[in-house]
C-alpha cells in the first residue's frame, strides 16, 4: 500500500511542525485566492471607467500564471520533502512581498491602489511564525516599497506607466512622506499580528 500525501508530508515531523506545514499550505491556498481576486479587479478596472493604472492584459496573465505555478510548486515541495517549515515559511513570506512589489511597481508605484496587499504577507508571517515572521515581512515590504518609490523618483519605470494622469513621483517630500507612513503602518501591523499570535 503506497503512502498517502499526508503521510509523506508529516512522517518524521513533530506536532508543531505538522501544524506549521498545515498553516503554510493554507497560506499558499490563500495566495492563489488573493491573486485570483486581483485578476478580477484588474480586469474590471481595465474597462476605462477609472483613472487607475493596471497591468496590460498579457502582462497581467503572465504575472498571475507565475504566481499560480510558484504556489503549486511550493506546495508540492512542502508536501514531498522534509524541508524545515520555518525556513520554508520565511522564504514564502519574502516571495509574497516580492510579488506585491512587482504588482505595485507595474501599477504606478505611489499612484498604485495595491500597496495594502503588503499586509497579507505581514499578517500571515506574524500569525504563522510568531516573533519573527511578521517583523521579517514588514522589513522586506518596507525596503521593497522604498525601492519602488526610488525607481519612480528617478523616472525608471515601465513604458506602460507613461499615461497622462501619472505624476511620476517627482516630489521628493511627498515620496518620503509616503514611505514613512507605509513603513510605520507595516511595522505596526507586524507588531499587532505578533501580539495576536502570542495570545492564540
Amino acid at each position: 500500500m503506497s503512502p498517502s500525501p499526508d503521510n509523506i508530508a508529516f512522517s518524521g515531523r513533530s506536532t508543531v511542525e505538522k501544524l506549521l506545514v498545515n498553516q503554510l499550505l493554507w497560506m499558499l491556498f490563500l495566495r492563489v485566492i488573493l491573486y485570483t481576486l486581483i485578476l478580477g479587479v484588474s480586469a474590471y478596472l481595465q474597462t476605462g471607467k477609472f483613472n487607475v493604472i493596471v497591468f496590460p492584459p498579457a502582462l497581467l496573465f503572465l504575472f498571475i500564471l507565475v504566481v499560480y505555478i510558484t504556489s503549486i510548486t511550493s506546495g508540492l515541495i512542502l508536501l514531498k520533502t522534509q524541508k524545515p517549515p520555518r525556513r520554508f515559511g520565511l522564504k514564502q513570506i519574502l516571495l509574497d512581498t516580492i510579488f506585491v512589489s512587482i504588482l505595485v511597481y507595474y501599477t504606478g508605484g505611489s499612484d498604485s491602489i495595491f500597496p495594502p496587499i503588503y499586509f497579507f504577507p505581514i499578517i500571515a508571517g506574524g500569525l504563522i511564525i510568531p516573533r519573527r515572521g511578521g517583523i521579517f515581512a514588514a522589513g522586506a515590504a518596507t525596503l521593497q516599497y522604498a525601492a519602488v518609490l526610488l525607481l519612480e523618483y528617478y523616472q525608471i519605470f515601465p513604458a506602460v506607466l507613461k499615461v497622462p494622469f501619472y505624476n511620476n513621483g517627482q516630489d521628493i517630500f511627498a515620496t518620503l512622506n509616503l514611505f514613512a507612513v507605509y513603513g510605520l503602518i507595516f511595522f505596526l501591523a507586524a507588531t499587532l499580528s505578533n501580539l495576536f499570535a502570542g495570545r492564540l
